[in-house]
């Protein structure tokens, strides 16, 4: 299973935690935030992944026309760079790329709240 893991890069999970094992933060009090931390960090959601079930396009920003996935919504929609940088300060205060692993990783650079409260702004929270 590892092997197979350690070659799997192309996957978000692996760009988030390259190691298989337990999180940290998998102890989350409501269950509603911790699906939708799990489903961030496999880049599984509903609303990027439920064309596959209905056999329809793959969704697109409604404002950029561009591929819905987990990485567009979080680092690189220009529409919601006003909410990225009030959630994600540090990245642009500390001049660091953005990078899955540093937003959902074991030890983000935000807390976890900044995540949801990201995608609470931005209308994402309840699609995902």
């Amino acid at each position: 299973m590892g092997q197979i893991y350690a070659f799997t890069t192309l996957f978000t999970l692996h760009l988030v935690k390259p190691i298989v094992g337990e999180w940290k933060s998998c102890r989350h009090k409501e269950r509603f935030i911790e699906v939708i931390l799990c489903r961030l960090r496999i880049g599984h959601t509903h609303l990027t992944h439920n064309f596959l079930l209905k056999k329809e396009d793959m969704p697109q920003c409604e404002k950029c026309i561009q591929p819905l996935t987990v990485m567009y919504i979080l680092i690189t929609c220009p529409h919601t760079e006003t909410e990225r940088r009030k959630h994600f300060g540090v990245f642009y205060k500390r001049r660091i790329p953005m990078h899955p692993r540093l937003i959902l990783g074991e030890d983000p650079l935000v807390p976890l709240c900044n995540v949801i409260n990201f995608l609470k702004e931005s209308g994402f929270l309840d699609k995902l």
